[in-house]
C-alpha cells in the first residue's frame, strides 16, 4: 500500500511540475511574440523613415539640377548649391548603411529589405556619377548629369517595390499551409 501511495504522490508531483511549466512556457510564448510584434513593428517604421528621407534627397536633388541657373550655381566652387548637393549626396552615399542599421528583416519580410539594399546599390551607383559630374562642372567641363538619371529612377522605383512588399506584410513560405 504504501508503494502505491508513493507512486501516486510521484505522478501527481509530475503532473502539477507538467503544468505549471506548460504555463510558464505559454506565458513565455506570448511574451516572444509580443517582442516580435514590437520588433517588426520598429522595423516596418524604420524602413518608411528610411524611404522618406531618400526620397527628401532626390527631390531636393532634382530640384538643385533641373534649371539652367542651378546648373551654373553647381559649376562655382563652394556656392550655396554645391553645399546643399553635398548634404543630400551623403544622404544617398549613406543609404546601405541605414538600411544596414535596421538589422536583419524580421521573418517575412526580408525580402523587403533586399529591395531595399538593392535600391540603395543604386541610389549610391547615381550619387557617385551625380558627384562626378559636379566636379566636371566645377572644372569648366560638361558635367554629364544625364549618367545619373538611370540608376537614380532605378533606385526609386526598388524603393517603391520595398516599401510594398512591406505593405503586403509577412508572407508564408510556399507549402507552409
Amino acid at each position: 500500500m504504501r508503494a502505491r501511495l508513493t507512486r501516486a504522490f510521484a505522478v501527481l508531483l509530475l503532473v502539477c511540475a507538467l503544468t505549471v511549466t506548460g504555463c510558464g512556457a505559454g506565458a513565455k510564448a506570448k511574451r516572444s511574440a509580443a517582442l516580435q510584434a514590437r520588433a517588426t513593428a520598429r522595423w516596418r517604421i524604420g524602413l518608411i523613415a528610411w524611404r522618406r528621407g531618400m526620397l527628401h534627397a532626390l527631390d531636393e536633388i532634382s530640384l538643385l539640377l533641373s534649371t539652367q541657373e542651378g546648373m551654373a550655381m553647381l559649376g562655382e566652387p563652394h556656392s550655396k548649391a554645391q553645399v546643399a548637393l553635398g548634404r543630400f549626396d551623403l544622404v544617398l552615399a549613406d543609404c546601405s548603411v541605414m538600411v544596414d542599421r535596421l538589422g536583419p528583416g524580421p521573418p517575412g519580410l526580408a525580402s523587403a529589405r533586399q529591395y531595399a539594399l538593392a535600391a540603395c546599390a543604386s541610389l549610391e551607383r547615381g550619387e557617385r556619377l551625380v558627384e562626378a559630374a559636379v566636379r566636371g562642372l566645377s572644372r569648366g567641363g560638361l558635367g554629364d548629369i544625364e549618367s545619373a538619371t538611370a540608376p537614380l529612377s532605378d533606385g526609386q522605383s526598388e524603393m517603391a517595390v520595398a516599401t510594398q512588399t512591406l505593405q503586403a506584410g509577412p508572407t508564408k513560405p510556399p507549402g507552409s499551409g
